[in-house]
């Protein structure tokens, strides 16, 4: 299973712009560099990342796991976290502190 847009919660129109896609490519993503930077407005990289999140996750994630790392990223991220590699790192340090898991 992977997190489609249709199954986002802030989709919107008033979190992300859906404008420009995601940024694949990144250094991140191929090689595991974290100095790019992670646009949170931008709902395709959004959504990306969520994807690539759970790309290893120990069995099948489920839409509740989808929908709160999205919450995270929308609600509790510090503005300070800009790279792809420190987003990932807090959202894993952070996990099980989140008390509010979405069904």
């Amino acid at each position: 299973m992977s997190f489609e847009k249709s199954q986002m919660r802030y989709n919107d129109g008033k979190v992300y712009k859906w404008d420009k896609p995601a940024d694949v490519y990144s250094p991140y993503y191929t090689e595991g560099s974290g100095k790019t930077s992670f646009d949170r407005s931008n709902g395709n990289e959004v959504l990306f990342l969520i994807n690539h999140l759970f790309k290893d996750f120990p069995g099948e994630p489920t839409l509740s796991h989808y929908q709160k790392a999205e919450e995270m990223i929308v609600f509790d991220l510090p503005s300070w976290r800009k790279s792809h590699k420190s987003l990932v790192k807090w959202i894993l340090e952070y996990w099980d502190k989140r008390e509010k898991l979405l069904v």
